[in-house]
């Protein structure tokens, strides 16, 4: 019988669970998204007046920060799901001992 290596079977399990494809599948529609965005709208001009901000260099400001952010956040979300259905799984293969 061949030696399997543990921590390569848990990584695949947990790649191939659907929360986990899911999150990673929003994390790059939100990546996307957010870039398109940030592409588009004027950056924003430290030469210029600092004073005033318009509303596109605003958009730009948040779109920059969101990019990052929000796939960040679906892959925390993926992970946590995981990790509860993992628990779940646990504690219901484990027999309760009945009085």
């Amino acid at each position: 019988m061949a030696h399997r290596i543990r921590g390569l079977e848990e990584f695949l399990d947990f790649a191939s669970t659907p929360a986990w494809r899911s999150a990673v599948f929003f994390a790059a529609v939100a990546f996307a998204f957010f870039h398109l965005i940030a592409l588009v709208t004027p950056t924003l001009d430290l030469e210029g007046s600092a004073d005033t901000l318009n509303p596109p260099q605003l958009l730009n400001l948040i779109a920059t920060v969101a990019r990052f952010a929000a796939p960040l956040g679906f892959l925390v979300k993926g992970l946590k799901d995981y990790q509860r259905l993992r628990v779940l799984t646990r504690s219901a293969a484990i027999p309760h001992a009945s009085l």
